[in-house]
């Protein structure tokens, strides 16, 4: 029988410290399991935003065709921890995991972004602004059932987001979580109150 589903809470803890591994090593793959023949049961996903590429534009940067100070460069490739897993997996837990959570999740990085040129923050022509790109990342621990079971965390991504936001930004002005994560990297780094902060 195919098993498909969610794990319970404690399995959670114990997804990559069981199966005869220990702590940093990769549980093998047995010999012809595969995650749509055999079925996967999956933890609830947690999902964190965060920023993979950031650019500061101050006020020389004005002009067309300026790319600003590079401040972040880490793009986000969905990845497989606690398994020595072929790459196909990859593709078949995005496909699982947005089956049985709803939510999309990807096998592949995000497209790049496009660079700072044409978007506009108004206030002053002193002010700092910062363009950014972020995704919304998933993290949902797994078990494949094999023989034995494999156990392992799989890290994608749901939605993907291009802005920027002004350093000096108007009181009242709603913020995204992503603009919050942005003005850190402001000259003078800004911490936004909760108030001005909408999801996503």
């Amino acid at each position: 029988m195919i098993k498909r589903g969610w794990l319970a809470g404690p399995m959670v803890a114990a997804l990559v410290m069981v199966g005869g591994c220990g702590p940093g090593q990769a549980m093998s793959v047995p010999e012809g399991c595969e995650p749509e023949a055999a079925g996967v049961t999956w933890s609830a996903p947690g999902s964190e935003f965060v920023l993979t590429q950031v650019s500061l534009f101050g006020p020389e940067d004005r002009t067309v065709g300026a790319e600003g100070q590079n401040k972040r460069d880490e793009p986000f490739r969905p990845s497989i921890e606690g398994v020595d897993a072929p790459d196909s997996w990859l593709a078949a837990l995005a496909t699982d995991l947005a089956r049985q959570s709803r939510k999309a999740a990807y096998a592949t990085p995000p497209e790049p972004a496009a660079d700072g040129t044409g978007f506009g923050f108004g206030g002053d022509d002193a002010d700092h602004s910062i363009v950014y790109t972020g995704v919304e990342r998933l993290d949902a621990g797994f078990e494949v059932a094999c023989s034995p079971t494999v156990r392992g965390t799989f890290h994608t991504w749901t939605d993907t987001r291009i802005g920027g936001v002004a350093c000096a930004y108007s009181d009242g002005v709603e913020l995204t979580a992503y603009d919050r994560l942005a003005l850190k990297f402001c000259p003078t780094p800004v911490t936004a109150p909760p108030s001005a902060t909408s999801a996503g």
